[in-house]
């Protein structure tokens, strides 16, 4: 168990950063240049190498490689998703300059979500290890739709049933008011509160947040059983994402075998986590004939140099040989939205 002056410091940290986000940043609504968000990025990476560094003094060198292994696979997974947040952007025909102002309440809901998750995950991972074959499994999963499966229609987060219901069932305008989610219209002579389309871009973009948590969140268990590990190197990774989103926004066309690669480190992960996993069963049922499989181990100084090496040589290979196209662009993107929101 860790010190509650541990966990307050990485909850003063994520503070920290979210009012320097808030304050400095971002005092206005406006779109950052691919420099400015860049700037941004490099800001928050280098905060939370700084951190990293601290867990590495603070708790030793194993903490410290599986905090920077952590970072490193939520980060890759990260590009997965802000892909698809511009498809919700643009669906939904929301202004580039409120773009910050979702994603800002995207990434505090997920790092609740984050928080919850990893708590139960290391919950049910510590009474049940071999529970890290079912995690592998979806990962290999995941990896196999990115290789073999058709999955950019760019339209699934519009059969999200909690985007549905809330676009049904809770009052809405259909105009923009400014970045607010919530805006006072007159009806019958009376003045009352309705939710802006920019409320319903919010809630698509945390519920797809939370089905792309069903891979990353698995993912990092292949690095740690520590919660606070789990949860810090998990929590620093989205904290860039705002940032990083509009660094994408403007390379996209250029990381032709970025969603490839994030392909590999899936299947890897997934592989990591099924040797791991058939280690604790073998464990259970004491099969010392199985002393080979128990034997094999990769280290997270490895898991890190592997991880790393395949993003690496996914952009080096999208800047020497690059693909006509944009990937990730989807062909039924500028849709306007429906009349009911």
């Amino acid at each position: 168990m860790h010190t509650l002056a541990l966990w307050g410091g990485i909850f003063a940290f994520i503070a920290a950063l979210l009012l320097i986000d808030l304050g400095v940043f971002n005092k206005r609504d406006h779109v950052p240049s691919l420099k400015e968000a860049t700037l941004y990025s490099l800001f928050y990476i280098a905060a939370s190498c700084f951190f990293g560094l601290f867990v590495y003094w603070y708790m030793g060198d194993t903490a410290g490689l599986q905090f920077f292994t952590g970072f490193l696979i939520e980060k890759s997974m990260s590009v997965d998703n802000l892909m698809m947040f511009i498809v919700i952007f643009t669906y939904f025909q929301v202004p580039a300059q409120y773009h910050h102002r979702v994603l800002f309440w995207g990434v505090v809901g997920a790092i609740v979500l984050r928080l919850v998750l990893i708590y139960l995950g290391a919950k049910l991972v510590a009474a049940f290890h071999p529970l890290l074959l079912v995690f592998a499994a979806l990962l290999l999963f995941a990896s196999y739709k990115i290789f073999f499966m058709d999955d950019e229609d760019g339209d699934e987060y519009q059969e999200n049933a909690v985007v549905k219901w809330f676009a049904k069932y809770t009052p809405m305008t259909d105009k923009f008011d400014g970045h607010n989610f919530t805006t006072r219209v007159l009806e019958g002579g009376k003045s009352i509160v309705k939710f802006t389309p920019l409320a319903l871009v919010l809630v698509a973009v945390e519920t797809t947040d939370l089905m792309f948590a069903t891979d990353s969140i698995p993912a990092i268990f292949s690095v740690s059983s520590d919660p606070f590990i789990l949860f810090s190197s998990n929590v620093c990774a989205i904290l860039g994402l705002r940032a990083l989103f509009f660094v994408v926004e403007h390379v996209l066309n250029k990381l032709c075998y970025l969603k490839k690669a994030l392909g590999l480190v899936l299947a890897f992960v997934g592989f990591k986590m099924v040797l791991e996993g058939l280690n604790s069963i073998f464990e259970l049922l004491h099969w010392q004939s199985a002393s080979y499989w128990t034997s094999f181990h990769i280290s997270t100084g490895a898991s890190l140099l592997v991880i790393a090496g395949i993003l690496t040589a996914a952009v080096v290979a999208s800047l020497l040989f690059p693909k006509a196209g944009k990937p990730g662009d989807e062909s039924g993107a500028s849709k306007s939205p429906d009349s009911e929101h």
